[in-house]
């Protein structure tokens, strides 16, 4: 009986003892694929941060739109480089588009230009997840007609193109845009190259809104435009145009930050408000579709979106922000600057240009334009 129990006792130990080695190399094991784990896990997370620090962000822009300060310390932050490839219009810029879409990830755009990005697949929707500084951009330049529920864009700026004077060679009234074509302003005018709006001048000269498409209309419009084109001095896309302020030209029709650069130059420089009302747009910040870097992207649009940085856009870059955070950092002597923030009765009877339009219209403003610039 002693030797059964004894064997017994022997075959129990040997079970224990063998569970307790298996338990043991299950737990070698598991310790082992999870060190494996972790260590392929590290390896991935440097590899994505390596391939992230090693990426850059590409912004199709306007020249001299975004100061380089603010590339600067968006790569002191986050480690990652801000390329910026630019265009001097809106042509140039589908042109880039259609030619190299796959190599830039953010793009400016202005409202009326959004629609025909959209409906042409060039641009891709935002997680605005990822832009939560959307939240500091003023509620009156969100959900707009052009984009609404803000599905792919994030608002930016806000400016205009407004006509200037040099006092000291012009001392007649400026009031209308029909002023422009005086006689007396023979070579004599410096107009940004801006197809769409200098139509739309000669337009609501005419008494029609700047985005007329009836055909008779804008042919009637052609001709006015090939009028207009005696007085012009030059048509100048560098968004450092100073001609006015130096004397080169007598009267200037300029996007807003020039209109500002030209009376900060010269004091005799005068803005003026013609009685048919402004032509203004609202930029946007776009990712577009083919984005190689969609959610580096989208950080930098947040970034630009931080109070501090967009009122330091302004102040170098003297266009209004959307940014209404951005305020507190601001100077009132730049908040009370009416070539930069308009007054209210001007915004209230100003117009935006609309771009989506048929194919055939818009093949009429192009050929208009090609006449006004190839004369």
């Amino acid at each position: 009986m002693t030797r059964y129990v004894l064997i017994i006792t022997v075959i129990i130990c040997s079970i224990l003892l063998f569970g307790c080695n298996l338990a043991r190399d299950e737990q070698d094991i598991v310790k082992k694929d999870a060190a494996v784990h972790a260590q392929d896990k590290s390896k991935a997370d440097e590899k994505n941060k390596s391939a992230e620090v090693a990426a850059e962000v590409v912004v199709l822009n306007w020249a001299d739109y975004i100061p380089e300060s603010v590339f600067v310390k968006f790569q002191e932050r986050y480690g990652i480089k801000v390329r910026q490839v630019n265009f001097s219009s809106e042509e140039e810029m589908k042109e880039k588009l259609e030619k190299d879409a796959g190599k830039f990830d953010v793009t400016v755009a202005n409202g009326g230009l959004i629609p025909v990005l959209i409906k042409s697949g060039q641009v891709q929707p935002i997680n605005l997840k990822n832009i939560p500084n959307i939240r500091n951009v003023g509620k009156e330049y969100l959900d707009k007609t052009f984009d609404r529920g803000n599905k792919y864009s994030v608002p930016f700026t806000l400016g205009y193109s407004g006509i200037i004077v040099n006092t000291d060679k012009v001392k007649e009234p400026i009031t209308s845009y029909a002023d422009l074509w005086n006689p007396r302003f023979v070579n004599s005018i410096s107009f940004a190259e801006d197809s769409r709006t200098i139509i739309g001048v000669v337009l609501k000269k005419m008494g029609y809104s700047a985005n007329e498409t009836d055909k008779k209309v804008l042919e009637k419009a052609r001709k006015e435009v090939l009028k207009l084109r005696r007085n012009v001095k030059v048509i100048n896309s560098d968004a450092n145009n100073r001609a006015v302020a130096k004397g080169e030209a007598s009267i200037g029709f300029l996007w807003s930050s020039e209109v500002v650069y030209n009376q900060v130059d010269n004091p005799k420089v005068k803005m003026i408000f013609p009685k048919e009302g402004l032509i203004v747009f609202q930029d946007n910040f776009l990712i577009l579709k083919d984005a190689p870097h969609k959610q580096l992207g989208e950080k930098f649009i947040n970034f630009i979106l931080e109070p501090e940085i967009s009122a330091e856009v302004t102040r170098l870059v003297p266009y209004a922000t959307t940014n209404i955070e951005a305020y507190k950092y601001m100077d009132k002597s730049i908040l009370q600057n009416k070539s930069i923030y308009l007054p209210l009765e001007e915004v209230e009877r100003a117009e935006h240009v609309n771009n989506n339009v048929n194919p055939d219209i818009q093949d009429i403003y192009d050929s208009i334009w090609r006449e006004f610039t190839q004369q």
